[in-house]
């Protein structure tokens, strides 16, 4: 039997162009992770370093950051996950004082090499620079008035149950 008439999207493509070829691939075997599982514990202890590296950060600087967005970043694996936190200093500067979002990152660069950080410039435009500390990765760009900031820490092999635990009790994996 034809594969296609199983599905109802190409069933219904297969009605319509019966002279189109259609072919059906099987599912992506995913292997081994290459991780050892993680614990609840893990994830959330990962939530909660990805927010205190950026309050740390905003408060030596005397910055505050705009709301923030955190969610879990799959990998090539579909398990393979890492927590993500996304945030802005924003109105950094006015038209008197010029945009102050350079000097802002060129502050933030300095402050993450006083802690030991690994932080450099990317040579990208607009200006931005890249900073690691172990297996977290901070990556700040510089925007007109502003400078974007993002978190990512450490790879997670997160299994279905862990999934459904942290869910629970911090940010949906």
């Amino acid at each position: 039997m034809d594969p296609a008439l199983q599905d109802p999207f190409f069933r219904r493509l297969r009605e319509q162009h019966p002279d189109v070829e259609i072919v059906m691939l099987p599912p992506e075997h995913t292997g081994d992770p290459g991780l050892p599982p993680a614990t609840v514990g893990q994830c959330l202890a990962a939530q909660r370093h990805a927010d205190a590296v950026l309050d740390a950060v905003a408060g030596r600087l005397g910055l505050e950051t705009s709301s923030r967005i955190g969610f879990w970043w799959q990998q090539r694996h579909p398990l393979v996950r890492r927590w993500v936190v996304r945030t802005r200093f924003e109105d950094l500067g006015d038209e008197q004082r010029g945009d102050g979002s350079v000097d802002v990152l060129r502050s933030l660069g300095n402050l993450l090499l006083e802690l030991r950080w690994d932080a450099r410039p990317t040579g990208n435009q607009p200006p931005e620079l890249t900073a690691l500390a172990g297996p977290v990765r901070l990556v700040a760009r510089a925007a007109p008035y502003a400078v974007g900031l993002q978190v990512v820490g450490q790879p997670f092999y997160l299994t279905e149950p862990v999934i459904a635990q942290v869910a629970e009790q911090g940010a949906p994996a």
